[in-house]
């Protein structure tokens, strides 16, 4: 099996995600195929399975890495401040989920493949992050510290897939950044009850 930090592992990687997000602005997300990807990449399948155990292995890879490069983008830190999580984590989710509306609508109708694959790519980015920040932040919640996660980037989620979901137009960014300010003040004050 190929080493992470092998550079022809790491371009092979970086050539199969680029080509997921291109085939994603044609196809909708969840009708791709292994064989789409690897033959728009130019790349054979054998090659893929080396990297990945499975297309969905593989789908969560690339949601992963998009909103890393969504957080580079709007933070310019590759890490989350603690200080500054719900702000930060509110404007990445909102500027991802722009970002794969404006690519191809479709891939958030409601009740599709797409919209689960997208939730549990993002559940699955920021759940381990928030257990850390709840852990650095000594916020105490009177319950397991995983449900608390679970139910509070859950919660994020679901009022950004609405959000985007409700209506046939783009949410604009002003749009999202009261919707933002709005959820920050009302998640601090919760944060305040708990301690």
């Amino acid at each position: 099996m190929a080493r992470k930090e092998d550079l022809r592992f790491v371009r092979t990687n970086r050539k199969l995600f680029e080509t997921f997000w291109t085939l994603c602005g044609e196809k909708v997300m969840d009708e791709l195929s292994v064989t789409d990807i690897c033959e728009a990449a130019g790349i054979n399948r054998a090659t893929f399975y080396k990297h990945f155990v499975d297309r969905k292995e593989f789908s969560m890879y690339c949601i992963a890495q998009k909103l890393l490069e969504v957080r580079l983008e709007h933070t310019g830190r590759e890490f989350v401040n603690v200080n500054t999580y719900y702000d930060d984590a509110l404007r990445e989710m909102f500027a991802f989920l722009r970002y794969v509306k404006e690519l191809n609508a479709e891939n958030l109708l409601a009740g599709s493949s797409s919209v689960r694959m997208l939730y549990d790519g993002m559940m699955r980015y920021y759940f381990n992050e928030f257990l850390a920040v709840i852990k650095k932040a000594k916020i105490a919640p009177n319950v397991d510290s995983g449900v608390y996660a679970a139910y509070r980037i859950g919660s994020l989620l679901s009022i950004g897939f609405y959000s985007f979901m409700k209506g046939d137009e783009l949410m604009s960014e002003e749009s999202c950044e009261k919707v933002i300010d709005t959820l920050i003040f009302r998640l601090k004050e919760a944060e305040k009850l708990l301690n």
